[in-house]
């Protein structure tokens, strides 16, 4: 269970900006090489990874559980991608 932490604004508000910024990169500058994809599996895993950052600056999860969260939810995007290969 993702554990919750005591409010601070500072840190929340920037993993969600990082979160946001991760997925403009994402989805602007770095969609045009050929090996990310609008379906590639690298494409979903940074997008995963992104998202799992911005969440975490929503939901105030602790300190290590940002790592977990960002890594479990590309990897999930990642294998939805593979599965849509299939």
């Amino acid at each position: 269970m993702i554990e919750s932490q005591e409010r601070n604004v500072r840190r929340d508000g920037i993993l969600f900006l990082l979160g946001i910024v991760g997925l403009l990169v994402i989805e602007t500058s770095i969609a045009g090489l050929e090996v990310l994809t609008e379906d590639g599996i690298f494409h979903q895993f940074l997008l995963g990874i992104s998202i799992g950052v911005l969440i975490s600056g929503i939901i105030r999860v602790a300190n290590r559980s940002i790592i977990i969260l960002a890594v479990v939810l590309g990897s999930a995007l990642a294998l939805t991608a593979v599965l849509d290969l299939l």
